[in-house]
């Protein structure tokens, strides 16, 4: 991949890598500092990386399943079971200015819609 770009890591990393020494109030030996291959220090950028998507997967998941639940309590089925939280995911989700209203609306058609069938009959 490097060749490709006409990049050479080796180089790259010495010139953007420098050694990170503590403090000398902690520690005033030389010896004990730790210093990065080019190999660990890129095992270590790229597990901080994978795990920050990682985390933000999750998120993204956590909230999708949450419309999804407040989608689900349209169905005729779960009419009944409508809340106002529900109302407030939903106009979040479809950009509807009042949450205050769609719930209302539900509530004035919740009965009707619990005894179609079909969501095409209701």
């Amino acid at each position: 991949m490097s060749s490709k770009y006409v990049i050479d890591p080796d180089v790259e990393f010495n010139r953007k890598h420098r050694v990170k020494r503590p403090p000398k109030r902690f520690d005033d030996n030389l010896q004990t500092t730790h210093v990065f291959s080019r190999t660990e220090y890129y095992r270590k950028t790229f597990r901080q990386v994978i795990d920050q998507l990682i985390t933000e997967y999750k998120q993204l998941l956590m909230l999708m399943d949450k419309n999804i639940q407040s989608l689900a309590a349209l169905s005729f089925k779960y009419i009944l079971k409508f809340t106002a939280t529900d109302a407030d995911n939903i106009s979040k989700m479809v950009q509807i200015n009042d949450s205050v209203l769609l719930y209302s609306e539900i509530q004035l058609f919740k009965e009707k819609i619990h005894e179609c069938e079909t969501i095409a009959n209701a």
